[in-house]
């Protein structure tokens, strides 16, 4: 049976976005789903398929996703497929039987890395108040969002772990807190404290909670082990509640400052905050594998390790790395090119 809105879609997003929250739902899951949402919702008004069953009307806009130039990635297929599930089962009440995630093999990339002098170079061109999340991200391997999103609360000095808790997948893990940042670390807790403690006394609005988590324990907002590791120096208007609260320092001030940094030394890879996790998981898996005694599978045993710091579903993505850290030969060059060019010498002579 073909399958009518029984709503506006004004009034089905917001309905989505009740849901998510509910569920706790990160805010960049909220509005990737929301996105993808009202993208096939549009889809479905602006093209010759409203009155097919709701089956093919999901087949076809992932099918018209595939033909798309650029065609998405593998992940953002998968990334709409849940989304519009999500949307179905959450909103319409409906459940989609039968229906599997678009499938196939991802791209391999390899990626270029610093090497750790142009690491440090990178980290001392940075404006001083970025220098510790710049470390952080190199010397955990957490992502940009994973290290802003960080709390008081997450920072375990006693166990030296960090706890990211709304990783990518609204994932959440541990991670090893190196004894080198220990200093820095408390010493910017102390600056996190000297805001919180200027907040209350002016009685501003707090930080952004959770949504359940905010429902049932409204006064956290205001209590300094929710507060910002790196919060930001101005308040602004939360979008969910419209209050005007205190967020944490902008991803955008931290890629403008890295893009700054980047013509300031004229480093010859393209560096943005991202590839100091590239840095951290093949400079990582460098030390492990010179490390380790020969063991059987060593590459195996090295990539699960990795897989569970890095945070990645797949261990493809972490596969990734192995190449890159397994040592190179480089005492012979084995490339025709040198042979031809040595023997064109010896003629010469």
């Amino acid at each position: 049976m073909p399958t009518v809105m029984p709503m506006k879609k004004s009034e089905a997003l917001a309905k989505l976005d009740d849901a998510m929250r509910l569920e706790n739902k990160s805010i960049e899951t909220r509005k990737q789903y929301k996105y993808w949402a009202e993208t096939y919702c549009t889809f479905i008004e602006r093209s010759t398929i409203k009155d097919l069953p709701s089956k093919q009307k999901f087949d076809e806009f992932i099918l018209r996703m595939v033909r798309r130039n650029p065609q998405p990635s593998l992940s953002n297929q998968k990334q709409a497929f849940f989304a519009i599930l999500y949307f179905y089962k959450n909103v319409l009440g409906l459940k989609m039987e039968g229906l599997k995630p678009p499938s196939g093999h991802r791209s391999q990339k390899i990626f270029n890395v610093l090497t750790r002098s142009q690491i440090q170079t990178l980290i001392d061109a940075l404006p001083r108040e970025y220098q510790l999340i710049a470390k952080l991200l190199y010397g955990t391997g957490i992502r940009i969002d994973e290290c802003l999103s960080l709390r008081i609360k997450d920072i375990d000095f006693d166990h030296a772990s960090i706890y990211v808790q709304e990783g990518k997948g609204d994932k959440a893990r541990a991670v090893d807190l190196p004894d080198v940042l220990i200093k820095d670390l408390k010493s910017q807790v102390e600056q996190a404290r000297s805001l919180y403690e200027f907040d209350k006394n002016n009685k501003q609005g707090g930080v952004y909670l959770p949504h359940g988590y905010g429902a049932k324990h409204p006064k956290a907002a205001h209590s300094f082990e929710w507060f910002w590791l790196f919060p930001n120096p101005n308040h602004g208007l939360d979008p969910d509640s419209g209050k005007r609260q205190r967020h944490h320092v902008y991803i955008f001030s931290i890629q403008k400052a890295f893009k700054a940094a980047r013509e300031k030394t004229k480093l010859p890879i393209y560096t943005t905050p991202h590839i100091l996790r590239h840095c951290y998981a093949t400079h990582y898996l460098e030390r492990v594998l010179k490390d380790l005694p020969p063991i059987p599978n060593i590459g195996k045993f090295a990539r699960d390790l990795l897989q569970e710091k890095m945070g990645h579903v797949s261990a493809e993505t972490t596969d990734i790395y192995i190449h890159l850290a397994m040592p190179k030969h480089t005492t012979i060059d084995h490339s025709p090119l040198t042979e031809l060019l040595s023997a064109k010498s010896r003629s010469n002579t």
